[in-house]
């Protein structure tokens, strides 16, 4: 039987020991919280939409009861007007290149280099909202109008390369079915519901041509009805399902429609969730409460709902009331109360527990670690400034580092690259 060396053990032991610590750094997930503010002359603002790099689309409200779609970018929110004719815009969707897709009043809009254009709609229909859009430009939807007989008849559409397609509706349910697109993801697949061959609505998924029906959280009751509000890059699919007590959130995954249940209220017990949004790790956020004006954000990661309230700063101020998306570094935009208890969007990002990484790191460590995992660790410290203790654990690690170096178990040019970092984010901290 071979023998492992001291330095083997050493190593697993230390990697066991920053597994465990990296569990508990996500466990211990917090949140800083930007106030977006409102347009100028506006009183409240509602952040729908965030791409890869933070941006948030969204709309923000008048004392005149009109609105206009915003994008907001590094601090600054962009009024995105409206289209002509029309008085009130919606944002609701924002790919990686800053386009937006909405609704002005009754028609549907792309906003793209500076300008707001209509999308019109399925021929035949009056009126069309634009949802979600993906990074290729593609914008899903609904087309509606009225039908001969009085009865609204809506359907979803895509929208690509300047035309707009009608997808139908669900097999079985014409001509009097109808659908709608809530959310599409790179591959063009999209979330949304629409009627079954029942006469209930049911949450649906379009891939590959036609609309699959997605079910709903109680099987069996084919009164139960579900909507679909987002989907991710693999497909899986979040929004919410009548159960007997309520609406629940779900996630479909894999063929199957899981019930992510809803906020703990202590006595009460919250009657109802919606899941809103996904990302690619399959983390939902969405709403739970007991009724419409008494709802909370929350969060669904690794099986657990959490309220978002309880991972930002208890001195905040502010109470989370809605979070509508979530991009794939974990930031997420949606609503709440702020300090000055106006109706504000917000935008929550993800403050990582970095210091008890940097801490287990010391100059025995250092040597079995690769230069890139310790830069990483120092990007992600970059993020987390004002962490009690950061200072003197960059401090302490900035020793560590020139030990190693002296000992030639670190390179010149390795123990370089991680001083230059440290001293920067020591800078950004005001470090003595």
């Amino acid at each position: 039987m071979r023998r492992l060396s001291h330095r083997t053990i050493v190593r697993t032991s230390f990697l066991i020991s920053l597994a465990a610590c990296l569990a508990s750094a996500a466990s211990a997930q917090t949140y800083t919280v930007t106030d977006l503010g409102t347009l100028s002359g506006a009183t409240s603002s509602y952040g729908l939409g965030i791409n890869a790099s933070g941006q948030i689309a969204g709309y923000s409200s008048f004392t005149d009861g009109t609105s206009h779609a915003f994008l907001y970018t590094g601090g600054t929110m962009t009024d995105l007007g409206t289209l002509p004719g029309t008085t009130s815009s919606y944002g609701r969707g924002v790919n990686d290149s800053g386009q937006v897709v909405g609704s002005s009043d009754d028609d549907a809009f792309l906003y793209s280099s500076g300008a707001m254009s209509n999308l019109g709609g399925v021929p035949g229909t009056t009126s069309s909202a634009a949802q979600g859009i993906n990074d290729s430009g593609q914008a899903t939807g609904t087309s509606c109008c009225i039908d001969d007989e009085g009865f609204i008849d809506s359907h979803a559409f895509v929208y690509s390369a300047g035309v707009i397609t009608d997808l139908g509706v669900l097999s079985g349910t014409s001509p009097t079915g109808s659908s709608a697109g809530q959310a599409i993801n790179a591959s063009g697949k999209i979330a949304g519901y629409g009627y079954t061959s029942g006469g209930s609505i049911n949450a649906l998924l379009y891939s590959g041509g036609t609309f699959a029906d997605l079910g709903t959280l109680e099987d069996g009751n084919s009164a139960a009805q579900s909507w679909a509000m987002g989907i991710n890059a693999s497909g899986q699919v979040t929004g919410y399902s009548d159960v007997p007590s309520g609406d629940h959130a779900f996630l479909y995954s894999g063929g199957a429609m899981t019930d992510l249940g809803t906020l703990p209220a202590p006595g009460v017990g919250f009657s109802f969730s919606a899941g809103y949004g996904i990302n690619a790790s399959g983390q939902v956020v969405g709403e739970s409460g007991i009724s419409l004006s008494t709802n909370y954000a929350f969060l669904y990661s690794g099986g657990t709902m959490t309220d978002l309230n309880t991972l930002i700063p208890a001195n905040s101020g502010w109470t989370l009331m809605e979070a509508a998306a979530i991009n794939d570094l974990g930031q997420i935009t949606g609503y709440g109360t702020n300090p000055g208890g106006d109706s504000h969007a917000f935008l929550l990002t993800p403050v990582p527990a970095i210091s008890a990484l940097i801490s287990l790191v010391d100059a025995d460590h250092l040597p079995i670690m690769t230069t890139d995992i310790l830069t990483a660790m120092l990007l992600l410290a970059e993020k987390a400034p004002k962490e009690a203790g950061l200072c003197l654990d960059l401090t302490a690690f900035l020793v560590d580092v020139n030990l190693t170096k002296e000992v030639h178990e670190l390179t010149a040019a390795q123990a370089k690259q991680l001083v230059t970092k440290t001293d920067q984010i020591k800078a950004a901290n005001n470090c003595p």
